[in-house]
């Protein structure tokens, strides 16, 4: 718990330092004013736009203003940052010149120059130098906190010098209240003049007493605070209301607003007074010294830029976007968050330490071909597909990062992000577009599963409703969505407003689908096409972001005449509609019907990808099954051996045996003899006894004995005889029973080893046949295992027959030897890499077939319940266009947000517009947010993004463009020693993509920029179809280590450039970067293909006029001599990019160029940064830079980003103008040098040689 605990304060401390970071680092995009800029700089003596004569604005069109004032350069933001928190580093310590300008602040005017109230932002970097320089200083704990509070404070009394409430000095006399000297601010010396009269600065209670007091004592004073209620009440509704009340259809509310009632709001928006430049001096100058950064920041000029709006939109306005940071309150609130643990899965993730990184065990899809092709098995491809060509499905690596993003994240409960890393040209847009299809096939999966259509939406008892402030009669409510059908949104963001525009603007349009394979592609295309303008097939995307676009979504998809959703859900209401209501239970049966299509083509290929496994390399049956037979051969071996032995211990127990039974047959024979001689001798004894006593028996009498001696002594020797002779026989019959039971025992003992010999030899004999028996198992087991070995073998020569039929029938779709080739095996790689396996058009068909027909049940079900879904709509209309009350709860907006995320899957929007156009939605609460061109966002700017998002896809190239961040690095090092964040956090360090890389387990290694250590991309996709081979082997190799595939095939010859060129001019010795021999050659080769141009349009005229007579049959500039030269000027225009890595180049370009009578838009002429996300047949990269400028190209070669971002823009044909010398042998340029063998030629316009000097005709032949 205590690590967790510390994780989440170094993720917060992370958060508070990146908001930091903004703060100091304000918006570059203000227009500096200057040749043939709309932005002019005010001035004392000089009519202000509003004052004087104007152009017309155009048609149905106003003026507007938007007013920069006080002017300060952000090089001193740094400086002034410095001076703080590393007093003792020199200026150069603290890194190069940062260019760029800042604002106090921001307000816009109408045409007769009054405020829009809702317009005025002020500077937060301004008010942070303020809170840094003076009180309370970085080492405060609210060093950087209250700038909302600041913001409203001093805002009010600029509301009231708006309504004219204020007294403005002009007498010239300029009181300096700092060091400085009081400086004129646009040549006058105004200021707000401290007047209790005229209730003006009274307006900011908290701040005013010691000014007024200073000036006017205190019953000034204190009048002026007593007058504060109602003039700060009055300027901060004003000012949290935020509301815009401008282009409603009466429809829209119930009780239809009058013309007094929009004229009270419109006032109550706009101030009363049109504003002078006295006035707007004096707010400078007070603005400047309220906030303490007059003499830091020394904000002196006033810039005005007009632009010209549509009547519809005339009171349209907000905040100006190019003054503030835009992710700084987000960050905050993110970073209170995580530490109320509410932080979410998706920005922990994006935020995890190294060690949580690393622990997650990485596939590296160059290393693991195998790998790869498991995860395209196609029963893991989703259901849906793009309705694009059948034929041109996704290739490998685009399939596979799909089937991984749905696996990973697709589940009702899954959080997380995914990160793709995309280089240029590899079908990042064709990857998004069957993400889509995914999403809403899923949530069609739902809605099949349904009853019927009103069991969509929650009871009507579950409503959520509010009412107008200012008109309680009014009401709106909205029927959510059952949360089965929610979690399925789709934003799409980016830093790179054009990066998510060209997606959503282009995905709806015909021209992205096969119309000839799905002809009767149609989901609300006729609202989808008031809103494109162009011919669109159907409502899946919708471009929002900006107040401007959601107000045009919302008076063109919706209000739209005839086609647009509110008045065709009109007539399903009114049941005018033509062709009725459509069925829901139709609609959910064809959807049924495409999913189980789909699911049987699906298993059909299951079986093909179970041949391709049987056959794609050494087969596991049949080696488990040849494994299996060589050990039953091996036990066999082993058990012929064992009854050998067992054999021969038998023969070795039967011989023992016998002896045994001979032994015993001895012994019992000698037993014998012996116990025939022992009777013998008990019968000799017994008779010896008997003879004895007979003997004895016959002794003479006693009295014999007393007369006849002799007789007696006769008798006793015969007795003596007798008894001796029974002794002795006494004696041997003794010895012979001792010998007889010797005999006894040695025969028992003899038959007890005769009977363990006989065990022996039947233990023998069975160990012999359970051997014997083993065998014959084990031989049985030999011979099952080769004949299912054998069959096997059938099988895999039959498998191998039929893949092989499936490849000839699904070509390029069934996997080869090229997945099973090693790594290293380039040849392999590039043709596993352009394979889609298992996408046949026909399963690619089925598959763009169950979108259609999800599409279909989404229209089904708003068109089966059209009145709930238009009393939906129109509320979700006031949320949309932020019409909507500030008050209400989060969960009424994030129904009606859900509600029209159920009728437009996915709509995209900046970073910038995202907090704004989502405010009030917390965690986790969209379903998904897509960021593309990730590797140009600063990490900070998705934060707002993935907290509020449940599922994140990130889509980048951290090898283009980097992110742009206005404070430079030792600004940002010195901020994250400050809030003790590890430097790796800087903006400036990694992207918004590279964050995202680090936590995505899925992916690859490239080297690094530095070569000393590699970095880890997400799942990357590799195969390149936009540039030529030059462009792409110098790509290829200064970026992605030979990563990508060239998928260019088949393209026809270029006529306008068929050369790529170096034209090799000298740079002089010093001076500036702008090098006008450079711009001569452009000029000749802008000349050269002008001319190829105005050729080709010949023989496009002849080619007309061959098919037909009629003079109507001719284009335009056919017809005018005029119109023919603008044509031509138009389409050398739209085929080429000058670009430069230098802004003096490019100036002094565009210059260059008007003098020849060459004028290129700005979108087609800018320094490298402007063309992300851009592609032209040709790009003339004109390199710049005097011999002496070494650092500003060692600036541009340092990594390989900028030389590929502008290579990579080149469909066809590259021309560098430029030193070559002082070039080609720089990082990155000598790879693009190198080719001079073929692909790019070199030539010196100036050399004496005669075949190098044939002039630009023949370099571009």
């Amino acid at each position: 718990m205590v690590r967790s605990n510390e994780e989440t304060r170094r993720q917060a401390r992370i958060l508070q330092y990146w908001r930091s970071v903004e703060y100091f680092s304000p918006p570059s995009g203000i227009e500096r004013p200057g040749y043939g800029k709309d932005t002019v700089k005010a001035l004392r003596g000089q009519q202000l736009p509003w004052a004087g004569q104007q152009r017309p604005p155009g048609t149905n069109k106003v003026w507007r203003y938007t007013v920069y004032a006080g002017i300060f350069e952000v090089e001193r933001v740094r400086t002034a940052l410095g001076s703080i928190l590393a007093p003792d580093q020199q200026e150069h310590d603290l890194g190069g010149r940062v260019r760029g300008d800042g604002a106090l602040l921001s307000l816009t005017l109408d045409e007769n120059g009054k405020l829009f109230k809702d317009s005025v932002t002020l500077s937060s970097c301004a008010w942070a130098v303020g809170r840094t320089i003076g009180t309370p200083g970085p080492d405060a704990d609210n060093w950087l906190d209250g700038f909302e509070e600041e913001e409203k404070r001093i805002l009010n009394v600029l509301f009231d010098i708006g309504d004219g409430r204020v007294r403005i000095d002009s007498s010239g006399s300029v009181e300096s209240r700092g060091s400085r000297a009081a400086r004129l601010i646009a040549g006058l010396g105004a200021r707000v003049a401290i007047d209790a009269a005229t209730g003006g600065i009274t307006a900011i209670p908290g701040l005013i007493g010691s000014a007024v007091e200073s000036h006017l004592g205190k019953n000034a004073a204190t009048i002026a605070e007593s007058m504060a209620g109602s003039v700060a009440g009055d300027a901060v509704g004003s000012l949290e209301a935020r509301r815009d009340r401008i282009g409603q259809n009466p429809e829209e509310r119930d009780g239809s607003s009058t013309s007094e009632d929009t004229g009270a709001s419109t006032q109550e928006a706009l101030g009363r007074k049109s504003l002078e430049l006295v006035d707007l001096v004096a707010l400078t100058r007070w603005v400047s010294e309220q906030l303490g950064v007059d003499e830091t920041l020394e904000p002196d000029d006033i810039w005005i830029k007009p632009y010209p709006v549509s009547l519809r939109h005339a009171d349209e306005v907000s905040g100006d976007e190019l003054i503030n940071s835009f992710y700084a309150e987000d960050l905050n609130r993110v970073a209170g968050e995580l530490l109320s643990g509410n932080a979410g899965q998706a920005v922990q993730d994006y935020l995890a330490s190294d060690g949580t990184v690393e622990s997650v065990r990485r596939l590296d899809v160059r290393m693991d071909p195998a790998r790869v092709l498991k995860d395209l098995h196609p029963a893991v491809i989703p259901n849906g597909r793009w309705p694009g060509r059948p034929d041109q499905p996704l290739v490998s690596s685009q399939q596979f990062a799909i089937n991984n993003i749905m696996r990973k994240l697709s589940d009702p409960d899954a959080r997380g992000l995914y990160a793709v890393n995309g280089p240029p040209g590899t079908g990042k847009t064709t990857l998004l577009r069957d993400l889509i299809a995914a999403i809403v096939v899923q949530r069609a999966e739902v809605l099949a599963g349904l009853p019927g259509p009103r069991s969509a939406f929650r009871p009507s008892s579950e409503a959520v409703k509010w009412q107008d402030p200012e008109k309680p009669q009014y009401s709106l409510r909205i029927v959510p969505l059952i949360e089965e059908l929610t979690g399925f949104e789709i934003v799409i963001a980016s830093s790179n407003n054009g990066a998510v525009e060209n997606i959503t603007l282009e995905v709806p349009t015909e021209t992205s689908i096969d119309t000839e394979s799905f002809p009767d592609a149609d989901y609300l295309s006729g609202a989808a096409t008031l809103l494109a303008g162009e011919p669109c097939w159907g409502a899946v995307a919708a471009r929002l972001g900006k107040r401007a676009n959601r107000s045009g979504f919302v008076d063109l998809f919706w209000w739209g005449k005839e086609q647009g959703l509110h008045p065709t859900l009109r007539e399903y209401i009114d049941g005018s509609a033509a062709g009725g209501t459509p069925s829901w239970g139709d609609a959910k049966q064809r959807f049924r019907d495409a999913v189980a299509e789909v699911e049987r083509l699906r298993t059909e290929r299951e079986a093909v990808a179970g041949l391709y496994q049987m056959c794609s390399g050494p087969d596991a049956t049949l080696t488990d099954l040849r494994a299996g037979a060589a050990a039953w051969r091996r036990e066999c071996g082993q058990l012929e051996t064992r009854r050998d032995g067992l054999l021969g211990s038998l023969a070795a127990h039967n011989d023992a045996h016998s002896q045994n039974l001979a032994v015993v047959a001895d012994r019992r024979g000698a037993l014998s003899a012996v116990e025939v001689r022992a009777r013998r001798a008990g019968r000799q004894l017994a008779q010896l006894e008997e003879h004895c006593h007979q003997h004895a028996e016959e002794r003479p009498a006693w009295w014999k004995r007393l007369f006849v001696r002799a007789a007696d002594q006769r008798w006793q020797r015969e007795h003596t005889a007798y008894q001796q002779a029974v002794t002795q026989s006494r004696e041997s019959v003794q010895a012979t029973r001792s010998e007889q039971q010797e005999r006894e025992i040695a025969l028992n003992t003899a038959v007890e080893q005769t009977t363990l010999s006989e065990e022996q030899v039947a233990i023998a004999r069975q160990q012999v046949q359970d051997c014997e028996r083993r065998l014959q198992q084990c031989q049985a087991k030999i011979a099952e295992a080769d004949d299912m070995a054998q069959t096997r073998v059938m099988e895999l020569q039959n498998a191998a027959v039929e893949l092989e039929q499936e490849r000839l029938r699904r070509p390029g779709h069934v996997p080869g030897p090229e997945w099973t080739a090693p790594p290293e095996d380039r040849s392999a790689m590039e043709t596993r890499e352009q394979t889609a396996p298992w996408m046949d058009p026909e399963f690619a068909r089925a598959r763009s077939e169950v979108l259609l027909a999800a599409l279909d049940l989404h229209r089904a079900t708003l068109f089966a319940e059209p009145d709930l879904v238009w009393r939906n709509m129109r509320a979700v209309t006031d949320i949309v266009r932020g019409d909507s009350p500030d008050n209400l709860p989060e969960g009424t907006l994030l129904a009606g947000w859900q509600m029209l995320f159920f009728v437009v899957p996915a709509v995209s929007t900046t970073f910038a517009s995202l907090p704004t156009m989502f405010a009030g939605l917390g965690r986790e609460s969209i379903g998904w947010l897509v960021i593309d061109e990730a590797g140009q966002a600063t990490p900070q700017a998705a934060v707002g993004g993935l907290w509020r998002s449940r599922r994140a896809v990130i889509v980048g190239d951290p090898r283009q463009l980097e992110p742009v961040v206005t404070l430079p690095m030792p600004g940002q090092k010195l901020l994250a020693n400050h809030f003790d964040v590890d430097i790796y956090w800087a903006p400036q360090s990694n992207s918004a993509q590279s964050l995202a890389d680090r936590a995505t387990p899925v992916g690859t290694w490239l080297p690094g920029l530095d070569e000393l250590e590699n970095v880890w991309i997400g799942s990357p996709l590799r195969v390149h179809r936009r540039c030529d081979q030059l462009m792409f082997e110098v790509s290829n190799a200064i970026a992605y280590d030979g990563m990508m595939v060239n998928g260019v095939n088949g393209r026809t010859e270029f006529p306008l450039a068929r050369n790529n060129l170096w034209i090799d001019v000298q740079a002089p010795a010093d001076g500036r970067k702008w090098n006008p021999e450079e711009g001569k050659q452009l000029v000749s080769v802008l000349e050269k293909l002008h001319a190829r141009i105005s050729e080709s349009m010949i023989d496009e005229l002849a080619g007309i006029r061959e098919e037909s007579t009629d003079r109507d049959a001719l284009p335009a500039w056919a017809q005018d001599p005029h119109e023919k030269q603008a044509e031509a000027r138009r389409r050398l225009a739209d085929s080429i990019f000058i670009v430069s890595p230098f802004r003096e180049v490019i100036t002094e370009t565009s210059r260059y160029l008007r003098r020849n009578n060459f004028t290129i838009p700005p979108s087609r002429c800018g320094t490298i940064h402007t063309t992300q996300g851009k592609e032209a047949d040709i790009v003339i990269m004109v390199l710049g830079s005097a011999t002496d400028q070494r650092r500003a190209r060692a600036w541009a070669s340092a990594t390989p980003n900028l030389l590929n971002v502008a290579i990579t823009r080149t469909r066809r044909c590259l021309i560098v103008i430029g030193d070559y010398e002082n070039w080609s042998k720089l990082r990155n340029f000598a790879e693009l040098a190198g080719h001079n063998d073929g692909l790019l030629r070199r030539w010196n316009p100036t050399a004496t040689v005669e075949v190098e000097a044939t002039g630009i005709d023949q370099q571009l032949p």
